[in-house]
């Protein structure tokens, strides 16, 4: 121990954060330590510069009858306060000669401060621990997931049964290729979105398959030490590792994910053009529209500023200016202007006459003398400022615009019911044909359609990214995949021509790519996560 446990560090609530947090273990924790560190550092600091004065004896070190002479003598707060301190925790800082020396309060500080780092890495570790449980049991959560609790009606237990139809416990890598041609099996036949037999627990079986070997799943499924000291992976997804991976007990798995919402899906309404009005609303737009940037706002208003201030003064000039001309020349220089203000009573005068003084240097264009023509030159060129900077606000707010358009027209490709990219209809149309790639191409999207006709026909339709709005919306997709706003969303490459005698004459031009890609859809949007932009407040908790 640090032989400090007598030592009492007192936490005053804090008003500004929660009182959980003022009373969590690891936080009061950290804080003793610190506490303590803190403590071992300032008698350090205090016996470094100190400690010879208190030291009678000349041996380098105080004892206790040195420390208590000390005590009765010293007027200063701060030594009566460390050698107090020294005094009571005298038996675990003295060194081998009944005393204390500074490098025995060097040897307490640094033994404080090891004991620290140990007590925080212990604490990483634990934190580390209960992170990666956490995210096990978001993994765990499909399997075990039921409305009212019951294991039959679970994935896991689907799975488990697959081979025999007869429970053990356990899932093989075996075990998930059955359902998927069971899966394949029924739906030749029309006969899925009933039980576990849907897409959402078809993607959930075929992500295990995909990262069978990943950290992630090899967790999920555990190990086992050998003989010698290796560690080997579990073959099975067992009830016994998975509570272990997510820190759950065996007999809590299923309860412990019981979602009460959880319900037969319904059977898809008729698709219409329509629909794509239904998710594709402007949010963005509109907001862009009604919330312009506000640093342009300032700027143009700043601007705006400038011209009439300018206009006022040339408007001044015009009949004032002649006043303060005293050598006749039809302007004034600086010393007129300081005169003018030193004389004048007229109170927009005097303050013109100033505005004339502070921007001399701007609006003279020899730097000796201001006339009326610089003053309508100033007005002038406060104008061409203002419509030079104008247009490049008018181009950056005709960009947000489009960018916003761009947003609204994706929103459905991210926008999920579970704020997980796993569930988008990006994934769903980016995996359509068998590969994950991170690109969409016009036959992707036909083949969403193909996908969506047929599960209609056999009423499998209307759950997971098969909805008629999305149906709805790909068609829409595809009907302007050379539009505008599609060719937006696809992005372009430039390419170079050469023609002419010997190519000596080039040209470039812009080629929309052939997909749509997670890159090209970044750039549209100008953001980078696209996910996060798109989940839900609720989604968020």
């Amino acid at each position: 121990m640090s032989g400090y446990e007598d030592f009492d560090v007192r936490v005053k609530p804090d008003a500004s954060k929660p009182d959980a947090q003022n009373s969590d273990p690891r936080t009061l924790a950290r804080l003793q330590d610190d506490a303590r560190v803190d403590q071992a550092g300032k008698l350090l600091n205090w016996g470094t510069n100190n400690l010879n004065r208190f030291d009678v004896s000349g041996d380098d070190r105080v004892n206790l009858g040195e420390i208590d002479l000390g005590l009765r003598t010293s007027g200063s707060k701060q030594d009566r306060e460390m050698l107090t301190l020294m005094e009571e925790q005298f038996p675990h800082l003295k060194g081998r000669k009944d005393a204390i020396s500074v490098k025995d309060l060097q040897r307490n500080f640094e033994s404080e401060v090891k004991q620290a780092q140990e007590n925080e890495m212990a604490r990483q570790q634990q934190e580390m621990l209960e992170k990666q449980q956490a995210h096990a049991r978001g993994m765990m959560k499909p399997l075990f997931a039921t409305p009212d609790g019951n294991p039959d009606g679970s994935l896991f237990r689907v799975l488990d049964t697959m081979r025999d139809r007869k429970p053990d416990g356990e899932i093989s890598k075996r075990d998930l290729e059955k359902y998927m041609d069971e899966y394949d099996r029924r739906a030749r036949y029309g006969d899925v979105n009933s039980g576990q037999f849907n897409d959402k627990s078809r993607q959930v079986v075929q992500n295990l398959l995909d990262n069978w070997n990943s950290p992630e799943v090899k967790n999920l499924r555990g190990h086992w030490t050998t003989s010698d000291d290796r560690e080997v992976t579990n073959s099975t997804l067992s009830m016994e590792s998975l509570a272990q991976a997510g820190g759950v007990g065996q007999d809590q798995l299923f309860g412990r994910f019981v979602d009460a919402k959880m319900a037969p899906r319904k059977e898809a309404p008729t698709v219409r053009s329509e629909m794509v009005l239904e998710v594709t609303p402007p949010k963005h737009f509109s907001k862009a529209v009604s919330d312009p940037r506000l640093e342009d706002k300032m700027a143009r208003d700043a601007e705006a500023e400038r011209i009439s201030s300018a206009a006022d003064l040339s408007g001044w000039g015009r009949n004032n200016l002649k006043r303060y001309d005293i050598t006749g020349d039809d302007a004034v220089n600086r010393g007129e202007t300081d005169l003018g203000i030193r004389t004048t009573r007229d109170k927009d005068s005097f303050h013109k006459l100033h505005q004339i003084q502070d921007e001399f240097d701007t609006l003279s264009r020899n730097g000796k003398v201001v006339n009326q023509k610089d003053l309508d030159r100033n007005v002038r060129n406060a104008q061409s400022t203002f419509e030079t900077n104008e247009a490049g606000r008018q181009a950056r707010y005709t960009e947000d615009l489009a960018t916003a358009h761009s947003r609204d027209i994706m929103a459905p490709m991210f926008e999920t019911g579970s704020g997980h990219p796993n569930d988008s209809l990006f994934n769903v149309l980016d995996g359509i044909k068998g590969d994950i790639d991170g690109e969409v191409s016009k036959k992707d999207l036909k083949r969403y359609v193909e996908e969506y006709d047929w599960r209609s026909r056999n009423g499998d339709v209307g759950s997971g990214q098969f909805t008629p709005q999305n149906r709805a919306y790909i068609q829409d997709l595809i009907n302007n995949w050379d539009s505008q706003d599609v060719r937006r969303l696809r992005g372009t490459y430039t390419v170079q021509d050469n023609y002419g005698p010997r190519g000596t004459i080039r040209s470039t031009r812009e080629v929309a790519n052939s997909t749509i890609s997670m890159e090209s859809l970044r750039q549209a949007a100008k953001a980078n996560e696209l996910y996060t932009m798109y989940v839900k407040p609720e989604q968020q908790k």
